[in-house]
């Protein structure tokens, strides 16, 4: 699913035109799924031609250090235009640094984000994102542990793949 979500992020911002782009993650060691995002995003944008560069918070997520890390990927490289965030409270710490700055979005930098976590469609503008199965990862997740403790014939572990949905907003 995490390896998909970034093909599908990479096709969209592709279809739109985007190929100087970049990734802004908390770090790979606290949430492995997203380095599995990053992983399909920056293979994705590569087979279109387009170039990613990816930047991890020191830590957990944190709005402040997602907007300083921004600063710092477009004085390096201001080229940039479109930035895909591992989750949506990073998408929302690098629309608060476009904000500060006055650059538009996505005018300036178009911004994507996963989870569609409640904010997303009342950010300014609205925050394209990718939404998991919520529901659906709740009850395979809920069948694998009673299978586990031996109350269902559910089988064991195994990989499930839900799918996930993109969910086109005005920030790209």
């Amino acid at each position: 699913m995490h390896y998909a979500t970034g093909q599908l992020i990479a096709r969209h911002l592709l279809e739109r035109g985007y190929r100087d782009t970049a990734f802004i993650s908390p770090s790979f060691s606290r949430d492995v799924r997203a380095g599995e995002r990053y992983r399909g995003f920056q293979e994705g944008m590569e087979q279109g031609g387009a170039r990613v560069t990816m930047r991890e918070l020191g830590g957990a997520t944190d709005t402040a250090e997602a907007g300083a890390l921004l600063s710092e990927l477009m004085a390096e490289r201001p080229s940039i235009s479109a930035v895909f965030c591992a989750n949506d409270m990073v998408a929302l710490g690098v629309m608060f640094e476009c904000q500060r700055r006055g650059w538009e979005i996505p005018g300036r930098l178009a911004v994507a984000g996963f989870g569609n976590l409640e904010f997303t469609p009342n950010t300014v503008p609205p925050l394209t994102t990718v939404e998991p199965p919520k529901y659906e990862i709740g009850r395979q997740v809920a069948e694998l542990l009673l299978a586990r403790l031996g109350k269902s014939d559910a089988p064991g572990a195994r990989q499930v793949d839900l799918g996930v949905r993109l969910i086109t907003r005005e920030s790209t």
